[in-house]
């Protein structure tokens, strides 16, 4: 089994990326609510580690810092830890889903398969000699050749380090089985990171639309925020805005002829209908 600082578990979770939901709001006459439809998925925010680092302990000497990433564990004894730190006080807690990228190489393939266990702690943002030892066992994860980067699903570990108030979170990652495994650009692969997949709805989108004087308005609210929305008339030429702090902005369109018109907002699909007289 593995070695940590704390003999406490839990359980990881190995499915796949979640999707997001999003809802599509039809709107008859000036503002009447008909129908709503899941339609969108989830966006993906990459986030670079805040310090990445390889670590290890060598006959009883140790630990001490690399200039590479490995996760080995050999009877010399020689041991190599690899050890990242995320910046997670900017995420959203609306966020869907998390995932651990790595670039992994497998020095010993074919079986048995080795476990690489993940160990998460909160952090400080700076990888020390000290971190070989940090974490609490949080999952593990076969990996075979070819080399390549894999997503591993960290997403409870992000959302209880959240609940927690922990402005970093750091993940440990080692081997207590004999494959050797590469991490990151010294072997021409991606460095690790994390892929933050973020809703691009928020479900509660409401669009409210008019014509008056040949002029048609409408206004977007409960929106997410800070996202960039794109909207057409009748599938005319699109208006993208911001939709701020608030997730709240309007659009408006003049000259509209008389009778029946769609206002549709993307990536939402959230539609409405204004009468021109």
């Amino acid at each position: 089994m593995y070695s940590s600082a704390s003999n406490h578990t839990r359980p990881g979770l190995c499915g796949t990326t979640k999707q997001g939901q999003a809802i599509r709001l039809v709107v008859a006459g000036m503002a009447m609510l008909l129908t709503a439809v899941a339609v969108a998925d989830a966006g993906p925010e990459p986030l670079e580690p805040a310090d990445a680092r390889g670590i290890r302990i060598i006959g009883g000497q140790g630990p001490m810092l690399l200039g590479f990433m490995a996760i080995k564990k050999t009877a010399t004894p020689l041991e190599d830890r690899t050890v990242i730190e995320f910046d997670i006080s900017g995420l959203s807690p609306d966020f869907e889903s998390a995932t651990l990228d790595l670039g992994l190489s497998n020095l010993d393939p074919g079986p048995p398969q080795t476990m690489i266990g993940i160990f998460d702690y909160e952090g400080d943002g700076v990888v020390t000699a000290e971190e070989f030892y940090a974490g609490v066992f949080f999952r593990d994860f076969e990996f075979d050749n070819p080399p390549r980067v894999i997503n591993v699903d960290v997403t409870e570990s992000v959302r209880d380090a959240m609940r927690s108030g922990w402005h970093y979170l750091g993940f440990r990652l080692s081997t207590e089985g004999p494959d050797r495994f590469w991490v990151g650009s010294i072997v021409g692969l991606p460095d690790p990171m994390m892929t933050v997949y973020m809703p691009d709805c928020t479900g509660k989108e409401f669009l409210k639309s008019k014509c008056r004087r040949g002029k048609v308005k409408a206004t977007l609210k409960k929106a997410m925020p800070n996202i960039d929305v794109v909207a057409t008339l009748d599938g005319g030429q699109g208006q993208q805005k911001n939709t701020g702090d608030k997730g709240k902005v309007r659009f408006k369109w003049k000259h509209v002829p008389s009778g029946p018109h769609t206002v549709a907002v993307d990536p939402c699909d959230v539609r409405g209908e204004a009468i021109c007289p």
